[in-house]
């Protein structure tokens, strides 16, 4: 039996391997596991004149062609005691899976009290530089609208934030989550992250020590 190119081969005599049965099943027992591109099974368990095919992997490109040929003594018998014949001239039912896009919603919450959010999908804000872009904006969502604590600049897919007041409160963490539309194929979403701003200090009051 030839699947692809490959062969996979039983001979027979006088001796062991004596009848269809065996034949198939000591077949089977060649092709798996030696056979790189199917699985060899016998239907219902049972090797009598059947053997079935399973590719190993999926795709279209999986429906591999299949031929079958034997041989005999044809000086003494007038025809072979065996022959083989597949089902086809290949392998049937692969299959190409189809795409699966994630979608939902990217939240960024600056602090305990502000979230900005904004959506996306593979028809609209599918990269993360359309998502930071969406996310920056100053619509009744956006990090920049009205009375938001931070002024946002994307670039690209960074954001960079600037908290809008002076001192110390502005070191908060600024973290990203994603609610995905279909959290059973994209638990996590396709965004998240997290960081705390640094670097806000508190004035020092006027006086001999810091005028």
């Amino acid at each position: 039996m030839n699947v692809n190119g490959f062969t996979n081969q039983v001979s027979f005599s006088s001796g062991s391997p004596c009848c269809v049965n065996f034949i198939t099943q000591y077949l089977v027992n060649l092709m798996s596991p030696g056979n790189p591109y199917v699985v060899a099974t016998c239907p219902a368990g049972a090797c009598n004149n059947l053997i079935n095919l399973k590719a190993t992997t999926s795709g279209s490109n999986t429906n591999y062609p299949v031929s079958t040929s034997y041989t005999f003594d044809s000086v003494n018998f007038a025809g072979p005691s065996f022959t083989a014949t597949p089902s086809g001239a290949t392998l049937t039912g692969g299959t190409d899976g189809s795409t699966v896009w994630d979608s939902g919603t990217v939240t960024v919450s600056v602090g305990s009290g502000f979230t900005a959010s904004a959506p996306y999908s593979q028809s609209g804000n599918n990269s993360a530089a359309l998502v930071a872009t969406a996310l920056a904006g100053t619509g009744p969502t956006g990090l920049n609208r009205s009375g938001s604590p931070v002024q946002a600049v994307a670039s690209g897919s960074t954001i960079t934030l600037t908290f809008n007041s002076v001192g110390v409160a502005g070191n908060v963490t600024v973290s990203v989550t994603s609610s995905p539309a279909n959290s059973s194929w994209f638990p996590g979403g396709s965004f998240s992250g997290s960081v705390t701003l640094a670097s806000g200090q508190d004035s020092y009051p006027s006086g001999l020590a810091h005028p």
